[in-house]
């Protein structure tokens, strides 16, 4: 992040993803010279230390905040707002079992720091507040949140901020119509509200929209963890008769990432909810993020593996409905999602088919979750997705990789083509 034409904020890592260094670096003459303003070590057992968001830096210039893991007890370790002034003081602003998401923009001449974040035990939601905080670190900090007061029926929000930090747009993204708000930061009051789509709103009472439910599975697994389940059904379903329908299971599309929250989105399970008259689904399953990195690193140097049972569990718990077609249940995925749809193909009888786009056959591109080859040469063998070709003979296999795939190099579905094809299994790809 740049301070001026001359001076910039940087953050440098190890390959190993277990130690990170801020620092600040200035142009003298013809060289630049950097001085350290934080160091920051792993401390959790396992996992990786990343560093996510873009540094927020003062009016003054004395100092920057940004997220930072820090622990709470037993829960494990939970992103929240560090300030690190530019003598290397550090000082957390935020502490709890829950997760900062982003920071928006500092006010200088209120003290007071505009950020994102979820809530304890609701990871899906998303609230925007400030904070208003005192040089004096036993001085107590003040939060409130602004989103909550605008629409408390709110449970997605974004925030664009003006350059100056005056006013910014609250964006209420879900999981109703978006509404879209002009605040003034220093009030914390609607200025105008810009748009409710009311339009959208009437014209939705003609469609037949699909209803949308969320709910958890509470594990007796060691960490008594939830998974997390978003159902998308079609309207025309009623509970009570004996109608079934098929279910399709998204798998999410890389570790870290969230499937299940309140965004309200119109995508490809919509559509298919909508038009074609299937349930889908989407699950977070340990490995999943914004709910600590005990839940999100529980997977590390096992990956494929947990997530795999998680899955099952959240399997058998859908059978349950009565309105799902135990022979007609699917599931895919993009990139590490179609990785983990083809070993839930491979591994799990009650599922008829999967569609693995653009899928990661090999774990080389995990090794924050994995470590190095070198030190976990066993995990990477057992990940290898062309060890499990002998058990989709049979099974139904639709493959698809774009030969100009930026993210995942097609040579990663050419290897499992080749391993398929020695092992005489049928498929289709495109």
């Amino acid at each position: 992040v740049w301070i001026s034409p001359y001076e910039f904020i940087g953050i440098w890592t190890r390959r190993t993803q277990e130690h990170a260094i801020i620092g600040k670096c200035r142009e003298r003459t013809a060289e630049w010279q950097c001085e350290k303003l934080s160091e920051e070590k792993q401390i959790r057992p396992v996992g990786s230390l990343v560093l996510q968001s873009r540094p927020i830096i003062s009016a003054s210039g004395d100092r920057i905040f940004l997220t930072l893991p820090v622990s709470d007890g037993m829960a494990g370790m939970f992103d929240h707002i560090a300030q690190i002034s530019f003598d290397g003081k550090k000082q957390f602003l935020t502490h709890g079992q829950y997760v900062v998401t982003s920071i928006f923009a500092y006010r200088e001449d209120l003290k007071t720091l505009y950020y994102s974040a979820n809530i304890v035990d609701e990871p899906g939601i998303r609230h925007i507040y400030s904070l208003r905080h005192h040089n004096n670190s036993n001085e107590q900090h003040y939060i409130n949140c602004i989103s909550c007061k605008v629409n408390a029926s709110c449970l997605y929000n974004n925030a664009q901020f003006s350059p100056d930090g005056k006013y910014f747009i609250l964006e209420c993204l879900g999981p109703d119509f978006p509404n879209f708000y002009l605040i003034n930061t220093e009030s914390e009051q609607i200025i105008e509200i810009l748009d409710t789509n009311e339009r959208l709103r009437r014209w939705s009472d003609k469609l037949a929209i699909p209803k949308v439910r969320q709910f958890s599975i509470k594990t007796n697994r060691p960490g008594n963890y939830c998974i997390r389940i978003q159902l998308i059904i079609p309207l025309s379903v009623n509970e009570l008769d004996d109608s079934r329908y098929p279910l399709l299971i998204e798998a999410n599309r890389m570790p870290g990432i969230q499937g299940v929250n309140y965004l309200n989105k119109i995508d490809w399970l919509r559509y298919l909810t909508s038009r074609r008259e299937y349930i889908t689904a989407r699950i977070d399953t340990r490995g999943s993020g914004f709910q600590g990195d005990r839940h999100q690193y529980s997977i590390y140097k096992r990956i494929g593996e947990l997530e795999m049972e998680d899955l099952k569990i959240a399997l058998a718990y859908l059978k349950q409905l009565p309105y799902i077609d135990h022979s007609k249940i699917a599931i895919w995925g993009q990139e590490y999602g179609g990785y983990l749809s083809t070993a839930f193909l491979a591994t799990e009888n009650s599922v008829a088919c999967a569609v693995a786009v653009s899928p990661i056959t090999m774990s080389v591109f995990a090794e924050r979750f994995m470590g190095t080859p070198e030190e976990n040469y066993l995990g990477y063998e057992k990940s290898e997705l062309m060890q499990l070709s002998p058990l989709l003979k049979g099974r139904t296999l639709n493959l698809v990789h774009g030969t100009m795939d930026r993210r995942v190099n097609i040579q990663h579905s050419m290897q499992f083509i080749k391993s398929l094809t020695m092992n005489a299994v049928q498929y289709r790809t495109q």
